[in-house]
């Protein structure tokens, strides 16, 4: 994989998969001003390969693996031919609901990937006029250097 150098690189190749792909299917959700974030600090490889691209985010000893691929039979083929998976440390991502990822997931296990943690998020609508019951000290204030290790604590907890 290249280091990416800008966003247009990123959409041109997403759009080089979509084009004419019979079961697009991807786990990368790009929002401009993170991958920009992500190609500023140098942390953003990708590769554009039959049907596939990839990408490749670098973060504290290992990467977050992304793709947009053209179907599920492309995703196998180029996931079994990819260099990083014999060589370093990845993680995968997956999004959708738990009944529609069954042959994706047994996709990526075939991989070499295995089910590591799983996030189920939920919501509630508020009910019109329900009142939430503030803090007892409701300022918001930047967070300052000193706090990084705290808030880096926070996140790996």
């Amino acid at each position: 994989m290249v280091p990416i150098k800008t966003v247009g690189q990123i959409l041109d190749a997403i759009q080089t998969v979509k084009a004419g792909a019979p079961a697009f299917c991807t786990n990368f959700f790009p929002v401009q001003r993170k991958l920009q974030g992500w190609i500023d600090h140098g942390e953003l490889l990708g590769e554009l390969r039959d049907g596939v691209a990839w990408f490749l985010r670098q973060e504290r000893g290992f990467g977050h693996l992304y793709f947009c691929a053209a179907n599920l039979a492309v995703l196998q083929q180029e996931l079994a031919a990819l260099p990083c998976l014999k060589t370093e440390r990845v993680v995968v991502d997956v999004v959708g609901r738990e009944a529609a990822l069954g042959g994706f997931v047994a996709l990526l296990e075939s991989g070499g990937f295995r089910c590591y943690a799983r996030l189920c998020r939920m919501a509630r609508a508020s009910q019109p006029g329900e009142q939430r019951p503030f803090a007892a000290d409701p300022r918001v204030v930047f967070a300052e250097r000193a706090d990084c290790p705290a808030i880096f604590e926070l996140l790996n907890g």
